[in-house]
């Protein structure tokens, strides 16, 4: 077994005095970096949000992380700490695995659970389906002995329930019918571009949990269409975003009568890819 590396900060301290506190070894670093903050970090983008968003804990979260220029910027700076530390504490694993010869045989998956809004919106935390919120990183190695490629920048939309069946496939173990998701490996191994088997090209989303705090919501991304739809509020709010020419989501096109067609379309899709995934929580 390869030794457990703990990383500082996991999760951040809600509530402490220093809520994303990093490892002494890394408290210089950054301390004179301008950072400068996310372009939807504006009063504007905030006031866009629906009204049960702009109450939610995102925003609470955000008068003791974001709310001034200077709280900004030392919070911002922690949360680059503790990613240094972590790739750090990264490389000190692939080194291990280098040394006991284990990388011929080993999948690496690097990722997270979420996003996290650092100010974005003038907003903080996770929870909801903007981009900020949604995309996460990932990096796949596979292993040395498999099917050798360079290193590429995969475009096809991936999910976070690819991950079991991706490690099922390469470990050879039959990954269950039951699996909502699928195996990566197709993409991670495809010679050129166009050889991969039809693949996915939009996906359900919801979000359902603490409902006091976090208004529940759901909805669908393709690659060009976001449809959200905030479901607690009266009458229900709806967003329409063109992701190719708006990637910040800053200009809701769901009251726009030239969009109608569009907005039908994705409202069914949504109680299409609902129903598909067996109804809401």
């Amino acid at each position: 077994m390869v030794p457990e590396h703990r990383l500082q900060g996991p999760h951040a301290q809600d509530k402490a005095p220093r809520e994303f506190p990093p490892d002494a070894r890394d408290e210089e670093l950054y301390k004179d970096a301008a950072i400068a903050p996310s372009p939807t970090a504006t009063d504007e983008a905030f006031k866009k949000l629906p009204q049960s968003v702009q109450r939610s804990e995102g925003r609470k979260r955000w008068l003791v992380r974001f709310a001034t220029d200077e709280m900004a910027l030392e919070t911002t700076r922690d949360i680059y700490r503790l990613v240094t530390g972590m790739d750090r504490e990264v490389g000190r694993i692939l080194d291990e695995l280098e040394k006991r010869g284990m990388l011929e045989n080993t999948l690496i998956i690097f990722t997270s659970d979420n996003g996290f809004a650092l100010g974005d919106r003038g907003m903080s935390d996770k929870w909801y389906m903007y981009e900020e919120g949604v995309r996460v990183p990932l990096v796949i190695v596979p292993p040395r002995g498999a099917a050798k490629s360079a290193a590429k920048r995969i475009d096809d939309m991936t999910l976070n329930i690819d991950f079991a069946p991706t490690m099922l496939d390469y470990a050879g173990v039959k990954i269950p019918e039951k699996m909502q998701g699928v195996s990566l490996r197709p993409l991670l191994e495809k010679k050129k571009r166009g050889t991969t088997p039809a693949w996915r090209t939009e996906f359900f989303y919801e979000h359902r949990t603490l409902p006091k705090m976090i208004p529940p919501s759901e909805g669908v991304r393709s690659g060009k269409w976001k449809y959200i739809r905030w479901i607690s509020e009266t009458p229900v709010t709806e967003e329409l975003f063109d992701l190719e020419a708006d990637p910040l989501e800053l200009n809701n096109l769901a009251n726009d009568i030239t969009m109608t067609k569009t907005l039908q379309k994705m409202r069914q899709r949504c109680e299409t890819l609902k129903a598909q995934a067996g109804g809401s929580l």
